[in-house]
């Protein structure tokens, strides 16, 4: 399986997945979400702009913790003056103490 490059942008919205006419508590605006058994990621084209104006310039604050893949990174080495490929993770990233989020994902494109 391999990902989609328009996933691989960085224009995601987390949607928590919700049955059709249901208005509770739960999706009011500010409210926390809970962890559905399936998360949806929609998939939205935002230009740099708009989504610097959206967040208002506040850091992110996340409720939750998550494992995040191993992955490739060029780690730069100051005595060698070069970079050089090593692998990173798996590991949990997130508040100590928050509830880890698990489950299973679906991309929805707008």
């Amino acid at each position: 399986m391999t990902t989609s490059p328009l996933a691989t942008q960085c224009v995601t919205v987390l949607d928590a997945l919700r049955e059709r006419g249901e208005d509770g508590r739960r999706n009011r605006p500010g409210a926390r979400p809970t962890a559905p058994d399936v998360r949806v990621i929609r998939l939205a084209n935002q230009v740099p702009a708009q989504r610097s104006a959206m967040d208002g310039g506040t850091s992110r604050i996340y409720h939750h913790r998550w494992t995040v893949r191993m992955h490739k990174v060029r780690q730069w080495y100051p005595s060698a003056q070069e970079h050089r490929l090593i692998w990173r993770g798996p590991y949990i990233k997130g508040p100590a103490g928050a509830p880890l989020l698990v489950g299973e994902k679906a991309y929805a494109v707008d």
